[in-house]
Formats: structure tokens, sequence, C-alpha cells
């Protein structure tokens, strides 16, 4: 995974965070869970947690504005925001995703 050049781990990993609307997260979120269900989230969505109107997730497949609209569609979000991310904030993304995935 971190065999690839710091430039293209760095184009195609992205912190995302979406602010929803409060009627949303009733309808579509499941309200007792931090974390979504990993069955209602694209594969390349990773760490997706849940905290009052905003969902944070790492995409590590990158596509500026397709991220942002799949964002958009999948939460009905008001605001979807992209952060660029560190070489040791995508080390860390990997290793507690596959952490969680770990039996």
């Amino acid at each position: 995974m971190l065999c690839e050049p710091f430039a293209t781990l760095h184009g195609r990993f992205r912190r995302i965070e979406v602010t929803v609307d409060p009627s949303v997260i009733r309808e579509k979120l499941d309200i007792g869970a931090v974390r979504l269900k990993s069955d209602t989230t694209p594969s390349e969505w990773i760490g997706v947690q849940r905290a009052g109107r905003l969902i944070r997730f790492v995409d590590t497949r990158y596509v500026a504005g397709e991220t942002e609209r799949r964002a958009q569609a999948a939460f009905s979000a008001d605001r979807t925001d992209t952060f660029p991310m560190s070489l040791r904030d995508i080390f860390v993304a990997i290793v507690r995703e596959r952490r969680a995935a770990q039996p």
C-alpha cells in the first residue's frame, strides 16, 4: 500500500467532512452507532464516523468533484469539505482501518 510515490498517495487520499441536515440523520443514519455500517458506504471510504451533524471519513481513491458529488448524494449533505492528508495521517488511517477489520 505505501510502496507508491508520495505524490500519488497524496493525490488519492483525502479526509472528507460532510455536514448533513439533522432530519437526514434521523431518516438515513443509525443514530445509536458512532461508525456507520460498512455495507452502506463505498469500500474506499475508510474510518467513517459520525459526530452530530458531521460525518468524517478518508477516501482512498479521491477524484476531485466526483468524491464530493458521491458524498453529497449518499448523505444528502448540506456541505462537503475535503482536506489533503500528510503521509503520517494516511498511514494512521490505514492502520486504524486494518485494526478495526481484525476479529
